[in-house]
Parts: C-alpha cells; structure tokens; sequence
C-alpha cells in the first residue's frame, strides 16, 4: 500500500472513530439529561404509578373504578396489569385514560383497556392515532419501531376544562411545546405534567430540545401553571416531586 493510501485510510479512520466517539457521548449525555425512575412502583395518597414500558402510568382510584394517566410504553403492561389486580381492579374497570401527550411511550398500553374513553389534548389526537408523525428530532426517528398506533376513538378535551370522572375531578391545563397538544392534568394537590415538565430528583426541569417539537414553547407554556395550586407533579420518566411549585419558580427564574 503507498504512504498516500495509508495516509488516506488513516485519516478515514480517524473520523469514524471520531464520530463514534461524539455519537456515543452525546448518546450518555441524553441518558443523563432524563430524569431517572424512583423505583418500579410508587404509591402515596391514594395514588399509584407503575414504571412500564419506559414511562410512569398513574392510577387514581375513584367510585367507578380508576382512572389511567397515560398507558406506558409496553403494549402488554404486565407490571401495570399486576399492580391494578393487587388494588382490586380489572381491565375493565379502568374508564378513563387521560394522555398528557400523543408519544408511543405514553400510549402503547392503550389497548389493554378495551373499556376506557381516551382522552387527549387540543389537537393531540391525530398523533395518537399515528395520522401524522411526531415533530421532535428523537420521538420521529423512533416512531416507525413504536408498534401498531392505537384505532380507537380519542376525545380532545379543552384547556381550562374540569373533568368529573367516576366523582374525581381532573383540570385539564394545555401546555404545548413538548408536542402541540401536550396537557397536564390537576387533581388534587397533584399536577399530572408527562414530559413538558420532569421531576428530577430535587428539581423540576425541561428533557433535552431533542425529545420536543418546540422546547422554547415548552418552557413558555409553563408560565401559566404558577396561577394553580398545586405541592406535587408526577411526571412521565422521573416519577413525584415535591415541593414542585416553588421548584417550578426556581427554574422559572422567580
């Protein structure tokens, strides 16, 4: 081989081993700009949330049976299913599954309870049903191993709306800039926030521009959560935080 082609393929080298390189930092950076998981399950108030599938699903108990936010990431959440049957409860008897955002981490689980209405954000349920792909750089490049999207029908509710569900009452808060339809929802002293707001173990904060449509609306959108009381959020992938209005003020900048 001449001193010119060593040179070349030295050179060639070099940059796939640099780009390996960054492609695997800035894989670890991701890893540790989401929040990490208290645990498998958390139970507090009368609240549960299991870990599966990738993403916290909250249960709330009520006179009818339960109530979901989100579904989870796995399309047979056998440690969701197992959870519910130790709180006495079926498939069947979870009526409502409130999504506070359209990504399949949130949403895989959904036909596990045939029985439940789903409900959804202005605008999110056209991302639920997979009628049109998700607009963050990550969530879009992952969408085609997502699975089958769910069929089914999707009720929007609207901001500012208060939903009664089996004696509860839910507050329906449009939040959007993680995806467009992106909401949370108040019951309680708890803010249900999916990932346009993440518990971070001491802090509240933002996942990485990467995961959101738009990361500037997000942060924006959150403004009008300091006109609601609430002590808790409990998010999609770190799990509760309390203290989280003031936290929310900290990050906000007072």
């Amino acid at each position: 081989m001449s001193k010119g082609r060593r040179t070349l393929l030295k050179t060639v080298l070099g940059v796939v081993l640099g780009l390996a390189l960054l492609c695997g930092g800035g894989l670890i950076w991701l890893v540790r700009s989401v929040p990490s998981p208290q645990g498998d399950l958390i139970e507090v108030d009368g609240l549960a949330g299991v870990h599966t599938g990738g993403a916290w699903v909250w249960v709330v108990r009520t006179a009818e049976g339960a109530v979901l936010v989100d579904s989870g990431g796995a399309t047979e959440p056998t440690a969701l299913l197992a959870q519910l049957e130790r709180m006495g409860l079926t498939p069947d008897d979870i009526h409502t599954v409130l999504l506070t955002h359209g990504h399949s981490d949130h949403t895989a689980g959904l036909g596990a309870f045939p029985e439940a209405e789903v409900i959804a954000g202005p605008g999110e349920a056209a991302l639920v049903r997979g009628e049109k792909p998700p607009g963050g750089a990550l969530p879009r490049m992952f969408s085609g191993m997502a699975g089958h999207p769910w069929e089914g029908q999707v009720r929007e509710a609207r901001d500012g709306e208060v939903l009664v569900l089996g004696g509860e009452a839910f507050q329906v808060i449009h939040v959007p800039g993680h995806t467009g339809g992106s909401t949370m929802y108040l019951w309680r002293d708890t803010l249900f926030s999916g990932d346009s707001l993440g518990a971070f173990g001491g802090t509240v904060g933002l996942l990485p521009a990467l995961f959101a449509d738009d990361i500037d609306q997000n942060r924006a959108s959150l403004h009008k959560l300091l006109d609601l009381e609430f002590a808790r959020i409990a998010d999609g992938h770190g799990g509760l935080e309390e203290n989280a209005k003031d936290k929310l003020h900290a990050f906000l900048g007072g």
